[in-house]
């Protein structure tokens, strides 16, 4: 498999105790595949890992593009590191910040 991820999507700085979203993209640069699935995980400054999950991913042809939508849960205030790596390794990150 290929791919290629554009950055992580966030909507710094998010309202503490609200929640909110990111996204992120994901072009399939071949073969085809049938689908896998995207670990999603989240670590805060204050030692805590509100989002550690599996994300299935429906199958892309090869030039294909896909994206996904993260729910976040209600944070308290400070930088969250967040990651999502492909099951070949390819990998992003970015920080969220809560305020």
């Amino acid at each position: 498999m290929g791919w290629q991820m554009d950055p992580i999507q966030t909507n710094n700085p998010y309202t503490s105790g609200a929640g909110g979203r990111f996204s992120y993209r994901v072009t399939n640069t071949g073969p085809d595949d049938a689908g896998h699935e995207d670990h999603i995980q989240m670590w805060g400054s204050d030692g805590s890992k509100p989002i550690d999950r599996m994300e299935a991913v429906v199958g892309t042809q090869a030039g294909g593009l896909y994206g996904v939508l993260i729910d976040l849960p209600a944070l308290n205030p400070g930088y969250y590191d967040v990651s999502v790596t492909l099951p070949d390794g390819t990998a992003t990150g970015t920080t969220v910040i809560v305020q």
